[in-house]
């Protein structure tokens, strides 16, 4: 009982002294001149980032926090800028920190490498040729951004956020979170999460693979040429406003299929449910399909295989 009362108490005292500490405050404020720089590294571990352009012609960077004698590092090594957290100096309890870089709106990095451990990172209105974003418990949160090779975002246990921007490749990752991607043009979007949404509004691309083992998958205003959807334990909504070109499948193991295609779309469908229905509303007729089903619409053409385990299957037409 002794050992219970302490251990509450000694909570107590972390979270009253947490609740104590003052506000994060600008510690530090230093411009960098964009010359011969053209990567950017951030490598964090509870820091907050923020990346945002400025009218001025440096780099600024600010850095808020409540412990100014615990800071991360800001410094240029040859091409690169770089901000890390200085490993001589341990973290303590109740330290916040938040890291803002503000760049040229005429900077354009070939490179942007930010990796945090447990922070938050935001990034607004950013150009660059390859943008690596990566969290082991923080949100990752993209805005306005474009980048002429690839964007690829990862979290361990974050939620992943992109909203309007163009790439070549794209790819959101998490292991134990949503992923919302919004406005998107690339020849490839790849979005994989262990257990949570996907959820995908007004993208275009080449191929579209979306797949999750726990969580729903919905797919709004889609344009892309062919796609593969996989959803273990979950259902899968899917709008499509164009002509596929390829061969394309969406599979559920325990969710059901909801199928939106424009309605002169040349198409096929092979549909095969264990144990439940296939609701046509194009042809106005209800399947059992136990076995695959297959119908051709206007022309035919290219086949959408659609496998779901237990999940009824409806397809309709916008």
């Amino acid at each position: 009982m002794k050992k219970i009362t302490k251990s509450i108490i000694f909570t107590l005292f972390i979270l009253t002294s947490c609740m104590m500490l003052p506000a994060e405050n600008i510690v530090s404020k230093d411009y960098y001149s964009t010359e011969n720089i053209d990567t950017i590294s951030v490598d964090l571990t509870y820091e907050n980032i923020e990346i945002k352009t400025t009218n001025g012609s440096e780099i600024l960077v600010e850095i808020a926090s409540n412990y100014s004698k615990k800071i991360p590092e800001v410094c240029i090594e040859e091409n690169k800028l770089l901000i890390k957290t200085t490993s001589n100096k341990k973290w303590y309890t109740g330290n916040i920190c938040t890291v803002y870089v503000y760049l040229p709106t005429d900077f354009f990095p070939k490179v942007s490498t930010i990796q945090v451990a447990s922070g938050e990172v935001f990034i607004d209105n950013l150009e660059t040729d390859e943008l690596t974003v990566g969290s082991a418990s923080g949100d990752i949160k993209v805005l306005f951004t474009n980048a002429k090779d690839k964007i690829a975002l990862s979290a361990a246990s974050g939620e992943i956020e992109f909203a309007t921007g163009k790439t070549t490749k794209f790819s959101a990752k998490t292991a134990s979170g949503d992923i919302l991607i919004k406005q998107l043009t690339s020849n490839e979007i790849l979005c994989d999460t262990n257990s949570g949404e996907i959820t995908t509004q007004e993208i275009e691309c080449e191929y579209l693979s979306c797949e999750t083992t726990s969580g729903d998958i919905d797919c709004s205003k889609t344009v892309c040429q062919y796609f593969d959807i996989k959803a273990v334990s979950g259902s899968v909504d899917l709008e499509l406003e164009n002509q596929i070109e390829a061969e394309s499948s969406i599979k559920t193991t325990s969710g059901s299929v909801d199928l939106e295609i424009p309605e002169d779309m040349n198409f096929e469908i092979i549909a095969n449910s264990s144990s439940g229905k296939f609701e046509d509303e194009i042809k106005e007729r209800t399947y059992h399909p136990k076995h695959d089903y297959v119908s051709k619409y206007n022309e035919g053409g290219v086949a959408i295989l659609i496998d779901t385990t237990s999940g009824s299957i409806e397809l309709e037409s916008n």
